[in-house]
């Protein structure tokens, strides 16, 4: 595989056993600049710092032709934190970047996908982050190999600095951006544009557990500057850390699933007509995708304030 020009930022902490895992695809697409980012773990951890030590030291495994930059915190700082100054760091220097975190498995064909698209629409605004992740692929029916949504998912993607500056990290206007109906303008359906509301109102009321997380910080700011995601055709990296969610028949949900090695010899893509939104696509996603997450993302909201209200009474 020829290496790819693109930098690249693998965001690590202490799961070595993931992250060898991510490495080995990342040494496969051989990038020729590594930013290579590490938060420290626990002082009062020994378990926690001896596997922080491990995964900084696949830094020895960088055996091809490459400008490794390293950035390995001296103190631990909390997951929100971490993650925003090490994609702040790559934009700090970098036009555009491919991001993975130590649990994301990409395949081969991932970063080729990726470099092209970054270097075909760097200059359209309306494309917002490409991702490799498409968790309904039976939903796309495009003859193309990949489409715009207006939704967003983030194990393992890729922007550009000037998406990323744009990003609001206070959310200070979202009053005003509910009274003048972003969401119902932004969104296929009502029932689209009502769920993403509340997510954001609990988000910035801090009622969700990823409060404060970028990823939805992203999104949002995403949908205020109309803007889209580009899904592929087929889902190019599995979460391998994302355990216990499973589907209607009981299997695995398909982020946890480490995809085929797809990859195309010369590698081609075939680019959508219009840049914009996929309605039937986002639709299904809507339906069959993102309800789904609600409903687990409620349960497990009920199992914490259950366990905490256990934990209470036996304080």
């Amino acid at each position: 595989m020829k290496s790819i020009d693109t930098p690249v930022l693998f965001i690590t902490f202490a799961r070595p056993d993931y992250a060898r895992k991510s490495f080995e695809a990342i040494k496969q697409a051989k990038p020729k600049n590594l930013y290579f980012y590490n938060n420290k773990g626990r002082e009062d951890n020994e378990n926690e710092l001896k596997l922080n030590r491990e995964v900084k030291d696949l830094i020895n495994k960088v055996d091809w032709p490459c400008n490794l930059r390293t950035f390995f915190r001296e103190d631990h700082v909390d997951i929100y934190t971490s993650l925003f100054s090490a994609i702040d760091w790559v934009f700090k220097s970098e036009e555009k970047a491919i991001i993975l975190e130590e649990d994301c498995v990409a395949t081969p064909y991932f970063f080729n996908y990726c470099e092209e698209l970054l270097q075909k629409y760097a200059s359209d605004s309306r494309v917002w982050m490409i991702s490799g992740n498409n968790f309904t692929e039976e939903g796309f029916k495009d003859d193309a190999d990949y489409i715009f949504s207006r939704f967003s998912h983030i194990y393992g993607w890729a922007s550009w600095r000037d998406r990323w500056e744009k990003i609001d990290r206070t959310m200070e206007d979202h009053d005003l951006v509910i009274d003048l109906g972003i969401y119902e303008k932004y969104f296929l359906t009502k029932n689209q544009a009502k769920y993403v509301k509340n997510r954001f109102v609990n988000f910035k009321k801090g009622n969700l557990p990823a409060n404060p997380a970028w990823d939805f910080l992203f999104w949002y700011s995403a949908i205020k500057n109309n803007a889209f995601t580009i899904f592929p055709k087929k889902h190019l990296v599995g979460n391998i850390g994302v355990i216990g969610h499973h589907n209607k028949s009981g299997e695995p949900m398909i982020w946890n699933r480490v995809p085929l090695n797809i990859e195309k010899n010369p590698f081609t893509l075939k680019h959508p007509s219009f840049i914009f939104p996929d309605d039937n696509y986002d639709r299904f996603h809507f339906n069959n995708y993102i309800s789904m997450l609600s409903r687990v993302s409620f349960l497990d909201r009920v199992i914490r304030k259950v366990r905490k209200l256990i934990l209470g009474e036996k304080k």
